[in-house]
């Protein structure tokens, strides 16, 4: 995906650890009997160099000579680009909290925990009405926003979408 991977192998001994390195720094220790592993947060658009290393549980001196090279694997690919962010769902909207008022509210999308939507840097979200935007809310978990019915009496809407905006660009319309 744009933020995660997830690798598998083959092990040459199912007793052996293996120790997971990516882009060249050891990231962390796989346990024996365990042949996969999966990656999170990582940056969109981005060669990834992992290499797996068999770790023997004796020192090389004690294993078998044909036992004694360096058991490992290597691999490069890249995440995909950022997309656009997921839309927001369940929109509902509702008589404001003033005369004069609607409140429009939807369900964020789920967030990773560095606040992005399919590798996507959410900042907000906006309110559209006839391919207009009436509204803006710049906060990545906004789950709702005002807006003045004399906007959507102007042009004569009928309807409101919600997009997700992000760094990326905005989500299709929810």
């Amino acid at each position: 995906t744009q933020t995660s991977a997830e690798l598998s192998w083959l092990p040459c001994n199912s007793n052996y650890s293996h120790a997971i390195f990516l882009n060249d720094e050891e990231f962390d220790i796989v346990k024996a009997a365990s042949y996969k592993y999966q990656f999170f947060n990582l940056k969109p658009n981005m060669v990834q160099k992992v290499k797996v290393l068999a770790q023997p549980h004796q020192m090389p001196w004690q294993l078998p000579l044909e036992q004694r090279e360096k058991k490992e694997a290597l691999v490069e690919f890249c995440t995909l680009p950022a997309g656009p962010p997921v839309p927001p769902q369940d929109v509902l909207v509702q008589a404001g909290p003033v005369p004069g008022t609607l409140q429009i509210h939807w369900k964020p999308p789920a967030l990773t925990s560095t606040g992005t939507s399919n590798g996507a840097n959410v900042t907000g979200y906006a309110v559209f009405a006839k391919g207009q935007k009436v509204a803006e809310v710049m906060f990545p978990t906004a789950d709702g926003a005002v807006v003045e019915i004399v906007r959507l009496q102007s042009l004569e809407a009928r309807e409101i979408s919600v997009r997700t905006l992000s760094a990326q660009g905005e989500s299709e319309d929810s």
